[in-house]
This record gives structure tokens, sequence and C-alpha cells, in this order.
């Protein structure tokens, strides 16, 4: 369980869908360096992150920024529901030796909406 985990009165920017990915490789590098002395022993499968940022995607009109004869759309990351997906995908694959973040393994959580709906 995570305690509190949407009461934080703190409002992140949405991520666009590059900054997702590195959010999601990112740490996995860091610890992977911690643990085996290389951020490439720990592996994410690409197919595990264009899963997992279309499972979390919402898309919105851009902002004041935007010419106002336009209708442009971008897609950005829902942060609560990445990080609860990203949460729960670690405790099962970190039980591994050597582990590998994979598709399969969303898949068989129910991807996202069901890793939420599980809380």
């Amino acid at each position: 369980m995570i305690p509190e985990i949407l009461a934080s009165p703190v409002q992140l920017r949405p991520l666009d869908r590059a900054a997702a990915e590195q959010a999601i490789r990112r740490p996995v590098a860091k610890w992977s360096e911690e643990r085996y002395g290389d951020p490439e022993t720990v592996t994410v499968e690409d197919a595990l992150v264009d899963t997992l940022l279309d499972q979390v995607q919402q898309t919105g009109t851009l902002g004041p920024s935007a010419a106002p004869s336009t209708d442009l759309k971008a897609s950005f990351a829902e942060l609560p529901l990445l990080q609860l997906a990203l949460e729960r995908l670690w405790e099962e694959e970190a039980k591994a030796e050597k582990p590998i973040f994979r598709a399969e393994t969303l898949r068989r959580l129910d991807g996202a909406a069901g890793i939420a709906q599980h809380l």
C-alpha cells in the first residue's frame, strides 16, 4: 500500500512521452548501476515502455501558448497511474536475480488500469 499517494499538495506538470520514458528508464539504470555496477545489467523492454505509455496516456489541448485558431493536441502521461504501475512492476521484476522489466508482466497484471483497480 502506498499511503496518501494522491494526497500530495504538490502538483506536477504532466510529462510528455519522451520525459515519461526517461522516468521509466533512468531509475532502473541507476538501481542497476548501484546493485550490479553496470547501468545496463537490468533492462527494460522497449515493448514495456511503449505499452505502458500507451496505457497511461492522456490527451489534452495545448494551453494559452498555442495559436487560438489551431486545435493542437498533445499526449501526456498520467503520473499517479504511471507511478502505481511502475511500483507494482518493480515489486514483480525485482525478485529475479537479474531483472528484466517485461511487457508480459504488465499484461499478466492486467495493465496499468488493472494494477490501479487491485490496490
